[in-house]
């Protein structure tokens, strides 16, 4: 049986387009992406990219690496059924890219 999400308020949008966010209301991304809990900030979230299976996980995520992101959390599968992983792009902003099997996403 698998772990069911983390509680609300996480929000996310459109993410079956391929991007979503969430917000600050719950700040346990912070833990889920392996960066240090600081105090909040204004317009402070994480942006998430879905993507269509594990290995372009994987690809996208040694993409932004090689461009000269910062891994902050190697891809791993999750306790809630999804497969991520994080980076921090050259601007400070952190991303979790995501491969969520019940979205049904393809090539």
């Amino acid at each position: 049986m698998k772990t069911p999400l983390p509680p609300a308020p996480r929000r996310c949008s459109n993410c079956k387009a391929g991007s979503c966010w969430r917000s600050i209301l719950e700040r346990s991304w912070q833990k889920d992406a392996n960066v240090p809990l600081g105090p909040p900030r204004t317009g402070e979230f994480s942006i998430g990219h879905t993507v269509a299976g594990k290995a372009a996980v994987d690809a996208l995520l040694a993409q932004a690496e090689r461009a000269g992101a910062t891994l902050t959390d190697q891809p791993h599968d999750r306790p809630w059924g999804i497969y991520s992983g994080y980076f921090r792009d050259l601007d400070g902003h952190l991303w979790e890219v995501i491969w969520n099997p019940q979205l049904g996403i393809e090539n």
